[in-house]
Parts: structure tokens; C-alpha cells; sequence
């Protein structure tokens, strides 16, 4: 298993082709379209059902789930939404959504007024999501986060708004491009949040490059859950999830996030 991290893709060539496919498609073949586990959609409808057990701002199903758990560690997550919480987040911008984990943790959390999620392997969920969640107004965007066409699109479509959280987890070798696409879209108050800056690379390169133009940033770093899945690994423990084998198997490497205020900027 690879993360996203090792992906090289022409994610503008991939977006424009897929997305030009979408339109005459089902959800089932899109699923298929997007090389995304069979029973996606299905997993989509159980998490829905089975979060009626829990508190209604909780996002624990998530990383129960087998299909459609974030590549990132709960803990980082659960800081990482506290974070965005403490500016009552209107807008949030979820680059690089996957199979629908993180995008469904911002809804449950921060119930935002508007959602965008893009998928350059499509998002053949969507429908589902605009049904669960009625309360949030979504621009799903099957295409590279920074092809053209996505830039006008989502500036269309936020009117006078503007994005409060952009979450980068999109193409791990253009974060910088991310950055400066939508960074004039964004609130004075925005947080931008950074996956994956624990690993030498461009969103490494790009959070270390925005940590010196801004006072106040934060590195979200917690691998205390890799290493109690890694005790219990050797201790003979059977992994519960496939989560708990992802802990496992990265052993405490990547995720990580960096945090960007942008009420910061050094003059």
C-alpha cells in the first residue's frame, strides 16, 4: 500500500479526462472510473447509519470504517479541528478529499455554511453527502485543485465569500500551487492547513517557506497512537481495523500538519 505521498501523476491531464467522463456515469461507475474500492458507496451509506450512535459533532465512525478512513493520524486530526473550530469556519475548502474521510470529519465537526471538495479521481459520493448534510451548501470538483477551470470555477461559486479553512492533501508535488491559487481567495482570518509536512518534499517545502513569512504558525505532530498500535503489534494483539493497520504499517512516518494563520503575516 502507497500513500498519496508517492503518487507522480499529471493530476490536470487525469482531472480534465475523468472529469469529462463524469457526466453520463452512475455513482457505481465512477466509483469504478476512480479505481476507488468497489463497496464505497455502500460504506458511505453504513458510516451514515451507524453515526447515529454517536454525539452529533463526533467523527469517530470515520476511522472505524475499513473503506473510507483518512491517511491521517485521529489525534493530529482532533487538533486540527479544534483549530479550525476556534475561528467558526463558514467556508472550508478540502483539496485532495480521497474517499469522502476528511470532507465528512469537517461536515460532522464544524458543520460548515459551504463545502468544497475536490477529487481529481472524482467524487462519486457527492450526492449522498448533499442529502446527509443539508444544512451545508457543497462545489463537489472533479479536477486538479489548480487547473484553470477549477480557479474560475470555485471564484465563481464563492461570490462575495471567501475560504475560511483550505486543508491542502491534494498532489504532494504542487501544495506551492495550491497556495497561491487560493490564497487570494481566503478570509484575513483563514487557517490554511498543511498534510503531510513530516517527509522532505514540496508540502514540507511549501509550509517551511510560509512559516517565515508568518508569526504565528503551529506544527501538529502526535504519534502516540502508531506507537500503542505498534505495542500491540508486539504483543500479538489482532489489528481491529484497517486503520489500526495503518498505524502499524507506517510506524509513526508521514501525516503531520501544518498550520498557517493568516492574520499573521510579518510585515
Amino acid at each position: 500500500m502507497k500513500l498519496p505521498t508517492m503518487r507522480v501523476l499529471d493530476y490536470q491531464k487525469i482531472g480534465s479526462s475523468l472529469n469529462d467522463m463524469a457526466s453520463n456515469l452512475s455513482p457505481e461507475e465512477r466509483v469504478a472510473r476512480g479505481s476507488y474500492p468497489e463497496n464505497l458507496l455502500q460504506a458511505v451509506d453504513n458510516l451514515f447509519e451507524q453515526e447515529k450512535n454517536y454525539p452529533e459533532d463526533s467523527y469517530e465512525t470515520i476511522f472505524e470504517c475499513n473503506t473510507m478512513f483518512p491517511l491521517q493520524r485521529k489525534r493530529e486530526m482532533d487538533r486540527m479541528m479544534e483549530i479550525a473550530r476556534s475561528i467558526s469556519p463558514q467556508v472550508i475548502f478540502d483539496i485532495g478529499s480521497d474517499k469522502g474521510g476528511p470532507a465528512y470529519a469537517f461536515c460532522r465537526a464544524l458543520k460548515p455554511k459551504r463545502m468544497i471538495c475536490c477529487e481529481v479521481r472524482g467524487t462519486p459520493y457527492d450526492t449522498r453527502f448533499v442529502q446527509h448534510f443539508p444544512s451545508t451548501d457543497f462545489l463537489f470538483i472533479e479536477d486538479s485543485s489548480y487547473a484553470i477551470s477549477t480557479r474560475v470555477q470555485v471564484h465563481n461559486w464563492l461570490g462575495n465569500d471567501r475560504i475560511d479553512v483550505l486543508f491542502m492533501d491534494g498532489d504532494k508535488g504542487a501544495f506551492n500551487k495550491d497556495w497561491t491559487t487560493y490564497k487570494p481567495m481566503m478570509s484575513s482570518k483563514g487557517i490554511v492547513l498543511i498534510h503531510d509536512v513530516s517527509e522532505p518534499g514540496n508540502p514540507r517545502g511549501t509550509f517551511l517557506e510560509l512559516r517565515g513569512q508568518y508569526s504565528h504558525t503551529e506544527t501538529i505532530i502526535d504519534t502516540s497512537e502508531s506507537t500503542e498500535a505498534m505495542r500491540r503489534e508486539a504483543e500479538g494483539i489482532p489489528q481491529k481495523n484497517m486503520y489500526e493497520w495503518w498505524l502499524r504499517h507506517w510506524k509513526g512516518s508521514y501525516a503531520t500538519v501544518g498550520v498557517i494563520y493568516l492574520d499573521s503575516k510579518k510585515k
